[in-house]
């Protein structure tokens, strides 16, 4: 689940290209050009694949038209309560009854029809027959409206990628190998996956029923339509509830995000909270992407990134942008209200350090000792993910953004904690899979979203001595496309059962994690936080569990964490579970596997570690884990396996996502990352030939700035015809036209510097 990734920040200049001199005025035409070629595209996606607003366009208002659609295109999966919602459930095409009576209702509603969901009860064997008709979501593979979409995406010229052949990839023979080795080890202690009969229990789930009724005014009487059932279907439920406004709280699937940091003072550990509870219902978190910051106090455009480090004294949590909690939070883990602070006449952090200092005084004079830059120090910050299912259980998720053992005086320096405490965090939350027309039209946005800054961009290389202005709205551009990119690369195990139903029944969530190591270096990484899934098989009228089939998903699903990296050529050295394994079979050390009571057959000195493998063990998890760490690797990693159900998830001690450091140029909300890409630029407009300047420019951009570079890796994810639309970007190899960015070098550099991956 963790990837650890160390990769020189390099940008490589080959000399063999020409060194042709391009003006502004140029390249400002070039711009121009592309991004109305990108808006013509745009308008001929098909927008009715994925747009509520679209559908009801297309099926002209009819009720009947629109009622027939639900029911004959999307897919029946059994789980309890309100999951994926209106979006959700259309992207999905699938969903339980309420889901798709929700989704009918709004689609009805704006119709101008009146509605309301009914809720009743189905006898077992209306229930039995409901279950049976489940399947997997058949979504649709279409992108764009017929010629036109074509004409327009013809008019970009591209790399075509080729579809992937994944068994002959690295990616898929680490995996093959790890599932291997712990199917040899499961099988050496008598464990073995089995299919449990969950036909009684999802019988139960389904007889909670619900459909819809509509009518066109007051002076007409009701209408049923079943959209979880197929249309025809003569079904009499008696109604027991209506729902016409809200749906009940008892239905929802909620997320709850917190954050918290721990101090120690002497020899006491104090956990704090840093902000009140943010809860929402899953259903409403659709495509919507999270961020939490810890603001620098120091990250103001004009500081330089060293000046953002040194002299930030606190930090400020936030949420997509916006401070939550009014608490803010120094090194020694001390925290002030954020109110104080602007009360703070004395300088910034003034009031940490006289209420700080006082206490530190006193507990060194209660000690005897003089101590004050040991006895209080902040331990721990990180973010803590409570899924709350409609029945009240809760499945609690931590990770960590900084960590030191509990009660060891740190020896690590102040600006590399502080770096660690400056990361992002992107979180999207999952119900159901995305058609691509969606995944397009996301990606052509934010194409279309980053064209001023582009343009902006290469006006400040071109012209460094002129004052350039980048406006507030071109520096907050914000996209879930890459977290999208991520959810299908887990979607692509090359050696699936085509006869396993798959579906979420729970919410699920995955993050990219963004940071610094040093001013010239950054880090990205993917982080698997939640993958719970249904695995299902049909057999004589039965529903069973393939826990075996969700054993394998989830190692392919952490052997999948690794792919971005290796879509971007980044030059790495790897630690992750897969690789631990291997490195302990290698050293001739035994793999245990750990139920209660087991853990002191392991050497495990860390009691952070000890505590989060306890953590896992209590929520239904059984730990492989090597009875030693294997030499040379900095931690020690785990698969955590739930046998009951078959979910695994590789993990690594530090409890944190997997990190990959690279050469990031990352503009967001957040004004440190605009300081860096500032200070970014002028490494671009260092470089003497104008082509090689280019080329540092739009590769910071489109790769690291707006994540484009996973456009390419969806693409080549897909291989079909319509991957093309996700390599527009790639518009310096407009080699036919000549008229990319860098006119008339056929896209020599550009390809010099980013070579086939190894995946």
């Amino acid at each position: 689940m963790k990837y650890f990734w160390i990769i020189s920040a390099l940008l490589t200049v080959t000399s063999a290209v020409s060194s042709q001199q391009i003006g502004y005025n140029e390249i400002e035409q070039n711009i121009q050009r592309y991004q109305q070629k990108i808006i013509n595209l745009k308008s001929t996606l098909d927008k009715s694949i994925f747009d509520d607003e679209e559908i009801i366009i297309k099926y002209e208002f009819d009720a009947e038209k629109i009622s027939a659609f639900v029911q004959e295109k999307f897919t029946f999966q059994p789980y309890v309560g309100l999951l994926r919602g209106v979006h959700g459930t259309l992207n999905s095409r699938s969903g339980n009854a309420l889901d798709q009576s929700v989704l009918l209702v709004k689609l009805l509603g704006d119709a101008g029809f009146e509605t309301r969901i009914v809720n009743g009860q189905l006898t077992d064997k209306e229930a039995l027959d409901l279950v049976l008709s489940l399947g997997n979501a058949k979504l649709p593979s279409a992108i764009g409206n017929g010629d036109d979409y074509h004409k327009a995406l013809a008019k970009f010229t591209h790399n075509k990628p080729q579809q992937i052949n994944w068994k002959n990839t690295q990616t898929f023979k680490r995996y093959a190998q790890s599932k291997s080795n712990l199917e040899q080890l499961l099988q050496a202690n008598n464990i073995k996956f089995e299919e449990k009969d969950l036909t009684a229990k999802l019988v139960q789930q389904s007889k909670d029923y619900f459909w819809v009724q509509f009518r066109m005014g007051e002076s007409q009487e009701w209408q049923n339509t079943h959209p979880a059932m197929k249309k025809g279907t003569n079904l009499k439920v008696k109604p027991l509830a209506y729902i016409k406004d809200t749906i009940p709280e008892k239905y929802l699937h909620q997320l709850k995000v917190e954050s918290f940091i721990q101090q120690r003072i002497g020899d006491k550990l104090t956990t704090h909270s840093l902000m009140k509870p943010w809860i929402r219902p899953v259903a409403n978190l659709n495509n919507m992407t999270l961020t939490y910051t810890n603001m620098p106090s120091a990250a103001k455009i004009g500081n330089s990134f060293d000046e953002v480090v040194s002299n930030s004294h606190y930090f400020t949590p936030t949420l997509n942008g916006n401070s939550i909690g009014d608490k803010v939070f120094d090194m020694k883990g001390r925290i002030i209200d954020a109110f104080a602070m602007q009360q703070d006449n004395l300088g910034q952090g003034a009031l940490f350090q006289t209420v700080g200092n006082k206490l530190e005084a006193a507990i060194g004079g209660v000690d005897g000792k003089d101590k004050s830059e040991t006895l209080m120090q902040l331990t721990a910050q990180w973010l803590q993910f409570t899924f709350i299912a409609p029945d009240g259980l809760e499945f609690v998720q931590k990770r960590y953004l900084y960590e030191t053992d509990n009660f060891k005086v740190t020896k690590l320096s102040n600006k590399k904690a502080k770096l660690a405490l400056m990361g992002e965090y992107h979180l999207l939350a999952s119900s159901g899979q995305q058609p691509l027309a969606y995944l397009a039209h996301t990606y052509i946005n934010l194409i279309e979203d980053s064209m001023p800054l582009l343009k902006t961009s290469a006006k400040k290389v071109y012209n460094p001595d002129e004052k350039t202005t980048i406006s507030k709205k071109d520096l907050t551009i914000k996209s879930n496309f890459e977290l999208l990119v991520q959810n299908r690369l887990m979607e692509n195990q090359p050696d699936k059962n085509k006869s396993i139903i798959k579906y979420n029944a729970h919410a699920n969530l995955i993050g990219i994690k963004r940071g610094y190591v040093d001013a010239a270096t950054a880090f990205i990484a993917v982080d698997i936080i939640s993958n719970r899934k249904n695995h299902l098989i049909k057999k004589d009228n039965k529903i069973f569990a393939s826990t075996q089939s969700a054993f394998a998903t989830g190692i392919w699903e952490t052997a999948s964490e690794w792919l971005p990296s290796r879509f971007l050529n980044l030059k790495q050295e790897s630690l992750d579970t897969l690789q631990i394994q291997s490195a302990a079979l290698k050293q001739n050390i035994a793999m245990k596997i750990l139920k209660k009571d087991d853990l002191k057959t392991v050497n495990i000195k860390n009691k952070n570690i000890l505590a989060r493998i306890k953590k896992e063990m209590e929520q239904g998890y059984t730990i492989i884990i090597p009875e030693n760490k294997p030499d040379d690797f900095e931690m020690t990693g785990w698969w955590r396996v739930n046998l009951s159900t078959g979910e695994t998830l590789g993990m690594t001690a530090d409890g944190g996502g997997q990190s990959t450091v690279e050469y990031l140029t990352q503009v967001t909300q957040n004004a440190l990352f605009v300081v860096r890409a500032l200070d970014n630029l002028k490494k671009c407009n260092g470089l003497t030939n104008d082509v090689a300047k280019l080329c540092c420019l739009t590769e910071a951009h489109f790769n690291n700035v707006a994540g484009l570079s996973f456009g390419s890796i969806l693409g080549a994810s897909v291989g079909t015809a319509a991957s093309a639309v996700f390599d527009i970007a790639d518009y310096i190899i407009e080699a036919k036209t000549g008229k990319g960015l860098t006119p008339n070098t056929n896209g020599a550099l550009c390809k010099d510097l980013n070579p086939p991956p190894n995946l």
